[in-house]
């Protein structure tokens, strides 16, 4: 199963997925997910059906908090994973897609327990932590993010984020120019953005997140995911 992975400015490229098939079975009840072979993670680990099991362990224990049915899982030949739902479910392959439902790598879960892992950790992605001051957080460009020599980014040296806890705040620092992106304006604020002819909304988005036109690529942003975009390591 190939995916389109979308690069700097909107640019897509089609790669390998890591799963080859996710298929239901005719009442949708269980779902069984083939595995590429010769998926690995950065540390090296396989990503077998073992690793996807012991991800699945911590997501029904509640750590992820994942918008899932019910279920249970075993992998009845090496290289496949089935989901046996406690109802049947036509949306539980979109459902896999969910953010909160990566996969971790079998290394970093093992002695943390069940639902231990923490959400707030810096991981292998296109950015780095660099600096923490009053109300702002600084990223820059990893250099060791794998996803560099895939052509899938970062598009931007760096990336300071401005901590504001005030919407109308966030909203004039936009309109102003003070900032390109802003999240969680609130509903009232979109009457505003589309009076203002260098800003935009994102769709898609439950909350309105305002950008300005010039930062490129935002345009393709979408909320939908595909499995291959959440269960994404080190493709090789």
């Amino acid at each position: 199963m190939r995916t389109w992975q979308t690069g700097p400015f909107g640019e897509a490229k089609r790669r390998p997925g890591l799963a080859r098939t996710v298929r239901p079975s005719p009442d949708a009840s269980v779902w069984t997910v083939v595995l590429r072979d010769g998926v690995e993670f950065q540390d090296g680990e396989p990503l077998d059906a073992d690793a996807v099991l012991l991800n699945v362990d911590r997501w029904t224990s509640g750590g992820a908090a994942p918008p899932l049915p019910r279920l249970s899982a075993d992998s009845p030949r090496p290289g496949r994973v089935r989901f046996i739902l406690a109802r049947p479910s036509e949306d539980f392959g979109d459902a896999l897609a969910d953010p909160r439902l990566a996969i971790v790598a079998p290394g970093a879960l093992i002695g943390l327990g069940r639902g231990g892992l923490g959400t707030d950790a810096a991981g292998t992605g296109p950015f780095e932590y660099r600096d923490r001051g009053s109300g702002s957080i600084l990223l820059a460009r990893n250099a060791a993010w794998w996803g560099s020599d895939l052509g899938l980014g970062p598009g931007v040296d760096q990336i300071d984020f401005r901590i504001d806890r005030v919407a109308g705040h966030r909203l004039a620092d936009l309109l102003s120019g003070a900032v390109q992106i802003a999240d969680d304006l609130g509903r009232r604020a979109r009457d505003r953005i589309g009076a203002a002819p260098l800003v935009t909304t994102v769709p898609g988005r439950a909350a309105t997140v305002g950008i300005e036109r010039s930062v490129r690529g935002m345009e393709a942003a979408s909320a939908a995911q595909s499995l291959a975009d959440v269960w994404l390591t080190d493709l090789r």
